[in-house]
């Protein structure tokens, strides 16, 4: 089966909370000095957790999230109050001083949590600090603690176990024992104990069980007068007759977990009162008295101990109170604590005792059988009859015992605490016993040093970066930043030397550096190291400091550098590239601690967030001035849309923003850039050259025609561009301008003081060039409207034209008719004088012409008032449509097509069909005697222009002037033409905003539709277009 996932880390965990939701706001926008703060505490082992702004909002760890228990992760971004709302009481008053900018510290504070499914005892060290913002104000608290509820628990239970054993002394009968079990002054992990002896008349049925099996019961106990709580119940070790002598019932603490420790400081007293029974039941009082004097003696010891040790937390200091309880309860003679120190364990403290030659033969001992035992039994390891020879320890004949003790912290092996006996060939029991008590107390007395030094760690490095912090401000220049670091390291490091490094080419130079160094070292510092040096190569690759504490000026290949002793140096990495060295060295002989490292991280770390938000800075800095060039070259141009003026300002503004060489605006034609527009410095040989054009595969201008998008060549080849080598520039840039209706263009720059181009360059470059774009794209969009403006103003010229001449050829014969039919007007035999004779064909045309006039006003009427629908449609395939149906009649089967391969538009389907269907009535009319047509398409200012060319009769100038107008019908100075129902296709192109015309031509028919080009589709279209006739 599968594994279960692993729980998420707390750092995962805030990374993925919707912050947005709290009133921090996004994680993105909180100041510099809580996301610090919250980096720390999310890498630090220390239970702590990050209260901010005016609703504390909680931040912790993983340590803390062990002691949230069941609150967590829920408590994640919550009030803190609302998260313990039991502590309320205690802990608000601490906030309120916090923020007034108070430290508090209290220990072994008692708090009852929620946090393993009932209200739990606990005890914490804790200190609550305030946390400066950006703005040097309090802007949250953080609370750093240590659990010591083992600690606290340990000793109340030893407290007890002493007075027990001094009470239960006392007693020289079991009447007396049983009242002082059962009269024993309740204490929270005892609240009341009752003795049940074998025989007793009132021995209860439930304890029955206990009695014959030996294992503890867990029950709820009905203690006299209360109701029932919960107890355990223990077998009784004295012995009476060769069974168990009875059954102990303990009261047990609510408010603790029944865990191991517990059921141990029961068991031992349950022993002790079975020790005292089996004391005053015996003859051998004396053996156990004197065994409880030994255990009275061992607790006494360790109470002793934890006395002494007090808060002290100097690992050295403890291990020599260690040494003194047990050297006045004469547990041992000689005694010696190592630490390991590579593969060795060594000395740091020992008895007065010890000799020196013992000190020399042994100062670098490896895992010796007794060392080995030790730390695979991670326990107390006794040795009696003790052999120097076997054991691998020189001059150590004079002992005769000898025991190791590992002391563990964080559950590994911190050190060895040994001892021996020089007049003893065995341990006493009572002295293992003791051996193990102090053995037990030193080891929780480590814990609680190694706690507080990482606590203090962390504290060192926050003051270091709260410092740094405050020097900086504001401030954005790199190297004023590296000072303030340099500043703030000598200051927590008098004597050192620092140094920032940055790469430049393959070398490491120093830009800043402490005043401390020699002339000839730095001298060499600032002319670079090789970015091959042992310490450079290795921070660059690992990207992590490097600390070493024997420096070695041969390895390192550094010269003039043999005084120092040890140094650090920490990459500084911005977007995952080592852009800076910080270093610290000293001439002391010292060793890197731990607080040494996270201090001298804590101030890189400050400065690489610096150096980012400096970045940051810059960038926006860039973007500005990016936006002001784009902004200026809008206002410029505003009132033109000629492309030289337009040219003209970008590169105006481009020298003078940029203060670049030369400024050129080009645009292809025959297979050439050609320059529009030249400004700046150009040689007169390379302006000629320029304007008479470059070749479309010099790669400049290739690259940017082909990517379409703005290039930078950095340097630079003029001769890979086809010109003059006094073309010297060292870098140039190109910028595509591919504007719809208008030429292809690009604008380039040109510089000849460095072979790179700035950021600042880049951006400022990509403004221009997208602000001229944009002012190309509005020219075009300008003249498009223009032309709709005009076929507009021609549609409704040509409507008011046919409205005045229909009525003026109907309004003679309506007068006529008038009064011809005039029922009141008198008969006037002349009435009829000047009419032409009767003509039947003449009158026929004139009929004709007239129903002709009102079909054309009828098919108006409809297109006026009928909906346009839009979608995208294959003009190939109307066509296609179109051909197949007139083939089918006997004119059409007479035609021969090419139609080559067609856009897509979008337009209504049934009107363009009903437009193509009217337009082939023109084409395939019998008197134009057309046998070929030709259907292609083109792009011509952003339009589509479909072109359909026949071979038949061709149109004068007249004739394709007025094919298409409206007034055709009703006042025709040229002879009527088939099909000339035309209007319907102008009529439904300009409703999709197109039009329709024809051209000129004798030997042939030519007429041109129009639509109005959708870039959108531009992509569809080459996904449906297949290269065949009709598509």
């Amino acid at each position: 089966m599968d594994s279960p996932p692993a729980p998420l880390t707390m750092r995962a965990r805030v990374a993925a909370f919707d912050w947005s939701r709290t009133p921090l706001g996004p994680r993105d926008a909180w100041p510099q000095s809580l996301r610090t703060v919250v980096d720390l505490v999310l890498s630090s082992a220390i239970s702590t957790s990050v209260l901010w702004g005016d609703d504390l909002i909680q931040i912790y760890n993983d340590a803390y999230a062990r002691v949230l228990g069941p609150r967590h992760p829920d408590a994640l971004g919550q009030p803190v109050l609302e998260v313990w709302p039991e502590t309320r009481a205690v802990i608000e008053p601490l906030y309120t001083g916090v923020r007034r900018g108070e430290t508090f510290s209290f220990e072994n504070q008692r708090y009852v949590l929620e946090r393993s499914g009932f209200p739990e005892e606990t005890y914490f060290t804790y200190c609550y600090s305030p946390i400066r913002d950006d703005h040097a104000e309090v802007g949250g608290v953080l609370v750093t603690g240590v659990e010591t509820t083992a600690q606290v628990l340990g000793a109340r239970r030893a407290e007890v176990r002493l007075d027990s054993s001094t009470r239960l002394a006392g007693a020289a009968t079991v009447a007396d024992l049983r009242h002082l079990v059962e009269t024993t002054e309740p204490v929270p992990d005892l609240p009341f104990v009752e003795l049940y002896l074998r025989g007793d008349e009132a021995f209860p049925d439930t304890l029955l069980p206990v009695l014959r099996s030996g294992e503890p019961l867990r029950l709820n106990w009905p203690a006299e007068g209360e109701a029932p709580r919960l107890a355990l119940a223990l077998l009784v070790d004295g012995v009476e007759q060769g069974e168990p002598s009875g059954v102990l019932v303990l009261g047990l603490n609510p408010q603790v977990a029944l865990d191991e420790a517990y059921r141990g400081f029961l068991t031992e007293y349950a022993q002790q009162v079975g020790a005292a029974l089996v004391r005053v039941r015996s003859s051998e009082q004396a053996r156990l008295t004197r065994k409880l004097e030994e255990e009275r003696a061992v607790l006494a010891a360790f109470v002793a101990f934890t006395e002494a040790v007090g808060t002290e937390n100097d690992v050295l200091a403890l291990v020599r109170r260690a040494m003194q309880v047990l050297g006045e309860v004469g547990a041992a003679d000689t005694f010696s604590y190592f630490e390991r120190e590579g593969d060795h364990w060594k000395f740091r403290v020992w008895s007065e005792d010890v000799r020196q030659e013992v000190l020399d033969a042994n100062a670098a001992l490896s895992d010796t059988p007794l060392i080995a035992d030790a730390l695979r039994s991670r326990q107390a390891v006794f040795r009696d009859g003790w052999d120097p020879e076997r054991e691998g320890v020189r001059n150590t004949e004079e002992y005769g015992t000898a025991v190791l003790y590992p002391l563990l912290v964080g559950g590994e092996v911190h050190s060895l605490f040994g001892g021996g006996s020089r007049d003893r060939q065995q341990w006493r029991e009572r002295d293992r016993a003791l051996f193990r008590a102090v053995g037990r107390g030193l080891t929780l007395a480590l814990e609680r040093a190694e706690q507080v030094r990482r606590l203090d760690e962390e504290r060192a490095a926050l003051d270091a970066y709260t410092a740094f912090t405050e020097a900086v401000g504001t401030e954005t220049d790199i190297h004023v930043l590296a000072r303030k670091a340099v500043d703030v390291l000598l200051a927590r490091y008098p004597g050192g030397t620092a140094v920032y490094y940055e790469p430049e080419g393959h070398l490491w130079r120093a830009r800043v550096w402490s005043d401390d160094l020699r002339p000839d070292l730095l001298e060499l510092l600032r002319s670079g190291l090789p970015g091959t040096t042992p310490f450079i190569a290795q921070a660059v690759r690992e990207q992590r400091g490097v600390f070493t504490d024997q420096w070695d000026p041969e390895q390192q290949a550094v010269e003039h550098t043999g005084e120092y002793r040890r140094s650090g140096h920490i990459p500084i990495v911005l977007g995952g590239e080592v852009r800076g060295l910080l270093g610290l060295a000293s001439r002391e002989q010292q060793h890197w601690t731990g607080r040494d490292r996270t201090l001298f991280g804590a101030v890189a770390r400050g400065l690489t967030l610096a150096l980012e938000r400096a970045e940051q800075t810059l960038q926006l800095d860039q973007e500005r001035e990016a936006l002001e060039a784009f902004a200026r070259f809008t206002e410029l141009t505003a009132g033109t849309n000629d492309v030289d003026a337009l040219a003209q300002r970008a590169a105006e503004l481009l020298q003078t923003t940029l203060n670049v060489r030369s400024a050129v605006y080009f645009e292809r034609g025959e297979g050439l850039w050609k320059a529009r527009y030249v400004s700046g410095s150009v040689a007169p040989e390379l302006e000629s050259r320029l304007y008479a054009g470059l070749p479309d595969s010099a790669p400049s201008f290739a690259l940017t025609a082909e990517r379409r998008e703005p290039m930078f060549f950095e340097p630079w080849d003029a001769a890979a561009e086809g010109l003059p080598e006094g073309a010297a520039y060292g870098a140039v840039a190109r910028y595509p301008l591919f504007p719809p209706d208008h030429p292809v263009g690009i604008l380039g720059m040109a510089s000849t003081d460095a072979p790179t181009w700035t950021e600042r360059e880049k951006a400022v470059f990509r403004a221009v060039g997208d602000s001229f774009r944009l002012a190309l794209e509005r020219a075009a969009s300008i003249q498009q409207i223009e032309r709709q403006r005009e076929r507009l103003s021609d549609l409704n010229a040509e409507l008011g034209n046919l409205i005045i001449r229909t009525a003026h050829n109907l309004e003679e014969p309506a007068r006529r008719l008038g009064d011809l039919l005039d029922p009141g007007r008198p008969l006037d035999p002349q009435a009829l004088a000047g009419l032409s004779p009767y003509d039947p064909a003449a009158l026929h045309d004139e009929v004709t012409r007239l129903r002709s006039v009102a079909q054309d006003l009828r098919q108006l009427a409809r297109l006026e008032q009928q909906d346009v629908t839009k979608e995208l449609l294959s003009l190939g395939e109307l066509f296609g449509e179109v051909r197949a149906e007139v083939s089918a009649t006997a004119r059409g089967a007479q035609m021969h097509w090419r139609i080559e391969p067609l856009p897509i538009v979008r337009g209504d389907r049934a009107l363009l069909h009903q437009a193509l269907e009217v337009l082939m009535t023109f084409t395939l009319s019998e008197t134009r005697g057309a046998r070929y047509v030709t259907v292609s398409s083109r792009e011509v200012e952003g339009e589509v222009q479909v072109t359909v060319e026949d071979d038949g009769l061709g149109l004068t100038g007249e004739e394709a002037a007025t094919l298409f107008d409206l007034t055709v019908r009703t006042d025709q100075a040229v002879p009527l033409l088939e099909g000339s129902g035309l209007v319907q296709v102008r009529r439904i192109l300009a409703g999709h905003g197109g039009w329709a015309w024809a051209e000129a031509q004798r030997t042939s028919g030519k007429v041109v539709l129009a639509f109005p080009r959708d870039e959108a589709v531009n992509e569809l279209e080459a996904l449906f277009r297949q290269h065949k006739p009709g598509m």
